[in-house]
């Protein structure tokens, strides 16, 4: 009981006083994420409470509440051409620059690379304008799979203490709506 009060209380905290910061899922026995706009407070908006709109040359934070080893889900409708990159981290700040585990879309197809290493890429899986795409990010203990569309990536023996942020970077073209944000634990 006091869990879900202490929740409540840091959603109107977090929601009220900072203009740089977007909370999703407000509902008391929702999911609640907080998106946190690192490089600007005109990088995304909201749509509604389980939706938003990334702008270009975004750098945004997406911080799941009360998880560490998650499995996340939702769905990109890109509406420019352009990438979106999107990285799985332990910290909101002191993020380092060489993401541990990245996740590239573009319109030319998707990389994903671990510590600047390329593990898997292709030229077939592409995001489409106006097209939904579902992404899948699932990291369990060593094992991370990640899907896309229906092309389904395993990847084992990926050392990455938590999931507990998401870091997501566009260029300066990709604009898109993220929607149906879903996570869930993994233990």
């Amino acid at each position: 009981m006091k869990k879900k009060y202490l929740i409540l209380f840091l959603i109107l905290i977090v929601g009220c006083a900072a203009p740089d910061t977007i909370v999703l899922n407000r509902f008391p026995e929702g999911k609640t994420i907080i998106l946190k706009m690192l490089n600007g407070i005109d990088k995304a908006s909201e749509i509604n409470q389980n939706s938003f709109r990334v702008f270009p040359n975004a750098i945004l934070s997406l911080k799941f509440i009360e998880t560490t080893q998650n499995s996340i889900q939702f769905e990109l409708i890109p509406e420019t051409e352009g990438n979106i990159e999107l990285s799985l981290y332990t910290s909101q700040h002191a993020f380092p620059q060489i993401a541990p585990i990245k996740l590239v879309l573009s319109d030319k197809g998707y990389k994903i690379d671990k510590e600047n290493k390329t593990l898997a890429e292709s030229d077939t899986v592409k995001l489409s304008q106006n097209k939904k795409h579902l992404i899948k990010l699932q990291k369990d203990a060593n094992l991370l799979k990640i899907t896309i569309d229906c092309a389904v990536i395993t990847f084992s023996y990926i050392t990455l203490n938590a999931t507990e942020y998401m870091i997501i970077r566009t260029d300066d073209k990709f604009r898109a709506v993220i929607q149906g944000i879903d996570y869930s634990k993994n233990y």
